[in-house]
């Protein structure tokens, strides 16, 4: 069980996402195999993350933003697979507290360790994408929000609603075109390119 859990882990992550219930699970049970085992650091890593996305899928973004800038120096330390998407969360976390400039320079590295553990059209790439924009948004930086709407497809066919990641790709996309001063409607997209 000690070598099989991070790989179940892993899969869960994969196909179901970080708030799948089942996902949710593996990461404690992991954490405690790990801890258990006297492996502290690896314990410390898998229960800092299910905090940290149980606070953001609560809403709590003060909280899940501490445990996420404790799991990050871990996360680059390992050069762990989940680098970019634990990057992505915290630029997300840091745009929605007023720093749009640490979001900017952290959703930038977090596009890079996704496009290169994942590669360009993965769904966490495609996450990246977004959260990058929407903090580049929030700096005052224009941007071209027409190419954003492949991102949010990308998502909501991997995430299908109601999930934190398809809605919360929605959220981002709207958010960058209210900035722009337009309607969000263009996010109907993907129903239509579908029928």
């Amino acid at each position: 069980m000690v070598f099989i859990c991070p790989i179940l882990t892993g899969l869960l992550l994969g196909v179901f996402g970080e708030v799948h219930p089942d996902t949710i699970w593996a990461l404690g049970t992991q954490g405690s195999i790990a801890y258990f085992n006297g492996d502290a650091e690896s314990a410390r890593q898998a229960w800092t993350r299910l905090l940290a996305i149980s606070r953001l899928a609560q809403g709590d973004v003060d909280e899940a933003g501490e445990l996420l800038t404790g799991a990050l120096p871990i996360a680059n330390k390992t050069n762990h697979r989940m680098l970019g998407q634990i990057q992505a969360a915290l630029a997300d976390v840091y745009c929605r507290s007023g720093n749009p400039d640490a979001g900017v320079e952290l959703s930038t590295q977090a596009l890079a360790s996704n496009q290169q553990e994942h590669g360009n059209e993965n769904w966490r790439s495609h996450w990246a994408a977004l959260v990058l924009a929407y903090c580049k948004t929030e700096s005052g930086t224009s941007i071209e929000a027409e190419s954003l709407q492949r991102s949010v497809c990308v998502i909501k066919e991997k995430w299908p609603v109601p999930n934190f990641f398809s809605l919360r790709a929605s959220e981002l996309h709207g958010l960058v075109l209210a900035r722009q001063g337009r309607t969000a409607s263009a996010q109907d997209a993907c129903i239509a390119d579908a029928t």
